[in-house]
């Protein structure tokens, strides 16, 4: 059994997978997992949505033409993080970022590098399985801190944390779940 201890430490951000399918015996265990995750007063608002194969690829496609083509028109409706950013959080931020992007030979010159691999996060950083949990749009901050994904992304992957959220598939997944 692992520690919290362990669970914390070892931690870590992936953006590579292998194409080996992931079973729905594995997938089911996951949410019943995450399903156990505390939510605000016991609402457990979340929705999870699994996506595989063509299906995937379709939403993919969806979210990047959108994020390639038309940004503006998805913006997050709510300020997600800090609209200015200060010390020391913005270094942290910063240093993180570069980190990241060195990783896969972006440089901080190459500006449509850095775009191209923000934009992996839409495509599930080619992850087998896809999963984006979402919340009513009604759902006030308090029942997005505690989701199922532990972060406050909507669009995450199987076993990745997406490093800032998803503005268009946040916008997509709103839209689901409007009462």
């Amino acid at each position: 059994m692992i520690t919290v201890d362990d669970a914390i430490l070892n931690r870590r951000s992936v953006r590579a997978f292998l194409p080996d399918p992931v079973s729905r015996e594995t997938i089911e265990h996951i949410l019943a997992v995450a399903s156990r995750a505390p939510s605000g007063t016991n609402t457990q608002p979340w929705k999870a949505h699994v996506l595989t194969g063509r299906k995937k690829e379709a939403l993919s496609r969806a979210i990047l033409d959108a994020f390639y083509e038309d940004p503006a028109a998805h913006q997050n409706e709510r300020v997600y993080y800090m609209e200015k950013w200060r010390e020391p959080y913005v270094s942290r931020r910063r240093k993180v970022g570069w980190d990241m992007y060195g990783l896969v030979g972006v440089t901080r010159e190459d500006k449509e590098g850095m775009r191209r691999q923000s934009g992996r996060n839409y495509s599930f950083f080619d992850a087998p399985v896809g999963m984006i949990f979402t919340i009513d749009q009604d759902m006030n901050w308090g029942s997005r801190r505690r989701s199922p994904t532990t972060t406050r992304s909507c669009a995450k992957s199987s076993a990745s944390r997406i490093p800032r959220p998803s503005s268009v598939a946040c916008h997509w997944a709103r839209k689901i779940h409007r009462p």
